[in-house]
């Protein structure tokens, strides 16, 4: 027996979850990216002798990428991603790669980050998680 309102109700909360899934699984590999990317020694943006991260466009294109990275365009119609880099003249490089829900009919979905100390937070209204945020 279908229960058609029921079935309705409940496509949309686990469309959410698994694009939600998708889009933590992408952020945690963007991270594990960038620590290689700093490992590996690839450029240092201020010439201080302490080595950076990279931008999203620079990580992409780097042919030491060994984590895959797939943006694909079904993946980029429902999230933002941003990865912010500070040089290391600021005392430490860092990184912050935000991930953006776009709303769409309406609905907001959860916002998502992560740092280059492996700090993981999130919204419920899809606004930028701040470090008051509540942990991933």
């Amino acid at each position: 027996v279908a229960l058609p309102t029921l079935g309705a109700k409940l496509v949309e909360p686990t469309r959410r979850s698994v694009a939600e899934s998708q889009a933590i699984v992408l952020m945690d590999r963007i991270a594990q990216a960038e620590k290689a990317y700093l490992e590996a020694k690839v450029r240092d943006i201020d010439g201080d002798g302490v080595f950076d991260y990279a931008d999203l466009p620079t990580l992409l294109a780097w042919d030491g990428l060994k984590v895959p990275i797939e943006m694909s365009p079904e993946h980029l119609d429902h999230y933002r991603y941003q990865l912010e880099v500070v040089a290391s003249g600021t005392g430490r490089p860092r990184f912050t790669c935000v991930v953006e829900p776009l709303v769409r009919r309406g609905l907001k979905g959860r916002a998502f980050s992560t740092n280059e100390l492996g700090q993981r937070r999130f919204t419920i209204d899809g606004a930028r998680p701040t470090a008051q945020s509540p942990e991933l």
